[in-house]
């Protein structure tokens, strides 16, 4: 369980719900193999869980795109944040990631880094490692 899940099923307690990090769009494309062994890219249009796409306010152009209602992201200018494996300020599967959470009824959110940290603090305490 990462993170965002972590943190979205504690404040939602809602067991439909499946958080994943935004960054380039992993996760959000399956490989798919066809009956004649050529591999082909999908996205799934069947979802057990809605899709939620969470990022840093410091760097959150899929937020942005998603809450203005647009098919595709914009570059985020001066992105910054503590956590650099979200930050990505211009995702190549941008309209991959939207077009997800959207078909899945799922919402964007942005998080700043004091609430990153903050929960970084409470999973390794609540996991024995602090």
């Amino acid at each position: 369980m990462n993170l965002s899940s972590y943190t979205l099923s504690r404040d939602r307690i809602d067991r439909n719900v499946e958080g994943i990090p935004r960054t380039g769009g992993v996760g959000v494309v399956e490989r798919k193999e066809a009956s004649n062994g050529e591999t082909l890219l999908s996205i799934k249009i069947t979802y057990l869980y809605m899709k939620v796409a969470v990022q840093a306010s410091g760097c959150a152009p899929i937020v942005k795109a998603f809450e203005e209602g647009k098919e595709k992201a914009t570059l985020w200018e001066n992105a910054h944040t503590i956590a650099s494996g979200i930050r990505v300020p211009a995702a190549i599967g941008d309209f991959l990631i939207i077009r997800a959470v959207k078909e899945s009824g799922g919402f964007a959110l942005a998080v700043d880094d004091s609430d990153i940290e903050a929960a970084q603090t409470e999973v390794a305490k609540e996991e024995g490692m602090s």
